[in-house]
């Protein structure tokens, strides 16, 4: 920021100078009724309609994108979460990606996410889910972040994941997410169509990777690879061939304490953000759908949980979880990196 020019600050950002200028033009609305709105428009799940009607007033659809848009595009990414929040966080990362598309093109949303707290660690969206993608991701969690020494990094079995996390935390216990490796022999064994003894070998599977313990689960897992030829169709040899090659980090977690065999939690930390850009019809660029991702995980990150299967987190928010005092802190005031931007609109 440089100086001042007719009462609205001049924004190295082109766009944001624009946006503001028109908004002083118009007449701003004033900081507590834009923080009314964005809390609105988060509660009535992403629709400017039922925004307008919730808040009371005539507003163009495109007057509330605007905003939203506005404030995704000033709010702070999770390095600078970090860096004045400092969050603490329980050291096991769980890493996925999603699909998501723009203006139909189809675009990946990499996440991190701390499974203990289910808090965001960091987001990137991203044209492909390659290794070349996912390591610089990863090295900004390590470097930039501070994550640097994971206890336990959880990922599907996707073969770019795990040649990534190997790069990146060479030192870090990679548990593949069982409940992956599952969904992997229901679609090659699908329910309707198993054979008796393919359903048997369901039931194998399930009790190696759901053990109670690690000798529990070697004992099973033994016993499946010493019934030669008892399995002989080609689905069944297959998912006995996947279970043998990917077996040691299926185990991990017997191995490191308070550690998760699944990677449940990120999955459905980025099914809500995923969901939530859903609602938001209409982007027909890249940027702007970044600028709501900004904003979306930063309110999932403030806002309490509700309906949490574990009792104790509800009522919390998961940066409440990591150990980060957000009582006096309004998160739509906090998000931005120029509050001036905020009162301007």
């Amino acid at each position: 920021m440089r100086g001042k020019q007719h009462g609205v600050q001049r924004y190295q950002c082109a766009d944001c100078r624009r946006w503001v200028q028109a908004a002083y033009r118009r007449g701003h609305h004033g900081t507590r009724f834009i923080i009314k709105l964005v809390n609105t428009y988060f509660d009535t799940r992403g629709s400017y309609r039922r925004t307008a009607d919730s808040i009371n007033r005539k507003m163009r659809y495109g007057r509330i994108f605007r905003i939203i848009d506005a404030l995704g595009r000033g709010c702070k990414g999770p390095v600078t979460v970090v860096k004045e929040l400092n969050p603490r966080w329980s050291g096991m990362l769980g890493c996925d990606g999603k699909v998501i598309k723009i203006h139909g093109d189809e675009w990946v949303l990499l996440m991190a996410v701390d499974l203990g707290t289910q808090d965001v660690v960091d987001w990137r969206l991203v044209k492909h889910e390659d290794c070349p993608s996912i390591k610089p991701f990863l090295e900004e969690v390590r470097d930039e972040i501070g994550y640097d020494d994971p206890k336990e990094v959880v990922i599907d079995l996707d073969p770019a994941w795990r040649e990534a996390v190997e790069d990146v935390f060479p030192y870090a216990p990679i548990q593949l997410c069982c409940t992956h490796f599952e969904r992997i022999v229901d679609r090659t064994m699908p329910k309707l169509k198993r054979t008796p003894k393919q359903e048997e070998l369901k039931g194998i599977v399930r009790s190696i990777l759901y053990a109670s313990s690690e000798d529990e689960s070697t004992e099973a897992f033994n016993e499946l690879t010493s019934r030669k030829g008892y399995f002989r169709d080609k689905k069944s040899s297959y998912v006995i061939s996947s279970l043998k090659e990917n077996y040691g980090r299926l185990i991990t977690h017997f191995r490191v304490d308070d550690a998760f065999r699944s990677n449940n939690i990120a999955e459905s930390v980025n099914d809500k953000i995923e969901m939530r850009l859903k609602m938001i019809r209409g982007y027909k660029r890249v940027r702007t759908a970044r600028n709501s991702l900004k904003l979306i995980v930063m309110h999932y990150r403030f806002k309490p949980f509700s309906s949490c299967k574990k009792r104790e987190h509800n009522g919390k928010s998961p940066l409440n979880l990591a150990g980060v005092d957000t009582s006096n802190i309004n998160w739509i005031t906090y998000s931005q990196s120029d509050r001036s931007v905020l009162n301007a609109l």
